[in-house]
């Protein structure tokens, strides 16, 4: 058998020297960081496709694939693309090469840049409705108004140390950090500081991070190496999930605050995507033999009825791929490009 393949690559690259027929060399790409575009229509994510780590979409056909950001120098990081997806606010320096970051925005054909005021410190996250962005600094957390750049810190006694997240509007903020006798819990506070509190967590580690639903009323974290539980703000906390073998990675909840989905497996093998009510009932394998990243997580589309994720491939980098959250109609949408000579 290996004889008559030899034979048959021998006769191929004959071919080609003729011109007869074109060989496809194959080039693989780095996509990961998958999201819903505002509107639901478009995902977004990044790649290093032209050499440098830009924002890319595709719609949800796989069609109209297109270079968002123009990026040529890979000091940017931390890419962020506003609602309307004209502006892409950005850090010039890579996080390694300093514990501070300063902040840009500029729109997306590269004209206009600016400096947004304050230096960062950790990695600014920004509000679904696209007017607020909030950052860290020195342990303290500020908000920024979008339309006029303009901060304010978030006053109080606490000290931030890491997973910050916000609901919808910004009214609500989370965060790892202190809270008086409390330190490395789980802290909510109203983005005036009127409210400061250290929410139960039994079980938490607070190195996993957590998920927040959209009104900030609903909190996915992963309670143990193998378990999922969900804190109703204001109520209670239960464990909703336990699983037998394996990790769970990247809990996250949906915008609606209904239903989970999360990666889980072994880190040495395949890792699927699962999805559970947040009442713990419903759990479902929605992969199935695929790598699903449990460095990225998932993202739910703005009506949660579909999940974007970036699957490797050892040995031929990474893509991005979509299914529906009832684990219908998976669709790779992006990949390898076949480039013929």
């Amino acid at each position: 058998m290996d004889k008559y393949i030899k034979q048959l690559i021998l006769i191929l690259i004959c071919l080609s020297s003729y011109n007869h027929i074109s060989i496809a060399w194959v080039k693989y790409y780095g996509e990961d960081s998958p999201r819903f575009s505002a509107d639901g229509k478009c995902v977004i994510f990044e790649s290093d496709r032209d050499g440098f780590d830009n924002l890319y979409a595709v719609d949800l056909d796989g069609s109209n694939l297109r270079q968002i950001t123009h990026i040529t120098d890979n000091k940017y990081s931390g890419l962020h693309l506003d609602r309307d997806m004209k502006k892409v606010y950005y850090t010039n320096c890579r996080p390694e090469e300093t514990s501070e970051w300063p902040f840009c925005v500029m729109n997306i054909d590269g004209t206009r840049k600016i400096n947004l005021k304050g230096i960062r410190s950790s990695k600014p996250v920004y509000t679904a409705d696209g007017n607020w962005e909030f950052y860290t600094l020195n342990g303290k957390i500020y908000k920024v108004d979008l339309s006029s750049l303009e901060a304010n810190r978030i006053e109080g006694d606490y000290t931030y140390y890491r997973s910050l997240a916000v609901s919808y509007n910004g009214e609500r903020i989370y965060f790892i950090g202190r809270i008086g006798d409390f330190d490395r819990s789980l802290c909510l506070s109203n983005s005036d500081g009127s409210v400061l509190v250290s929410l139960p967590t039994p079980g938490y580690d607070s190195d996993s991070g957590f998920s927040l639903s959209s009104l900030g009323d609903k909190i996915a974290y992963k309670s143990d190496y193998a378990k999922i539980s969900i804190i109703d703000v204001g109520k209670s906390t239960s464990e909703i999930i336990s699983m037998e073998a394996g990790g769970i990675f990247n809990v996250v909840i949906s915008p609606k605050g209904d239903r989970l989905a999360f990666v889980y497996g072994n880190m040495n093998d395949y890792t699927e995507i699962y999805s559970v009510k947040v009442d713990g009932t419903g759990l479902k394998r929605l992969t199935t033999a695929l790598s699903v990243s449990y460095h990225c997580p998932p993202a739910f589309s703005p009506s949660g009825n579909k999940i974007a994720f970036t699957v490797y491939s050892q040995g031929s980098g990474s893509f991005i791929a979509i299914i529906n959250s009832d684990g219908s109609r998976q669709m790779r949408l992006t990949g390898y490009d076949r480039i013929l000579r």
